[in-house]
């Protein structure tokens, strides 16, 4: 994920697809998705948005979209889930040092 926009009323997380290589790189592939959360998502952070969080805290969906406001295709690995409206309700970051 690098980017969010907040058209139609809803926040979207502008994200692309990928998978972990060697040695545990990400290499993104396939073309960007734009995919809404939902403003009560329940959202795991480590670092680098909590940058002494290792394990990982709860954080709003505001908070990760003041992030990505400061920190502009920063691309973060993140896990999601999605509800059955298509919307994503879990989103948890994956640690990489």
């Amino acid at each position: 994920m690098q980017r969010y926009t907040p058209e139609g009323g809803m926040t979207s997380l502008i994200v692309q697809h990928g998978t972990y290589g060697c040695p545990g790189r990400f290499e993104p592939a396939g073309p960007w998705t734009y995919l809404p959360i939902s403003e009560t998502a329940k959202i795991t952070a480590t670092a680098p948005i909590l940058p002494s969080e290792v394990m990982g805290r709860p954080i709003s969906t505001h908070e990760l979209t003041g992030w990505l406001d400061t920190h502009p295709d920063k691309g973060l690995p993140f896990r999601y889930h999605l509800n059955a409206e298509g919307v994503i309700d879990t989103l948890d970051e994956i640690y990489v040092k």
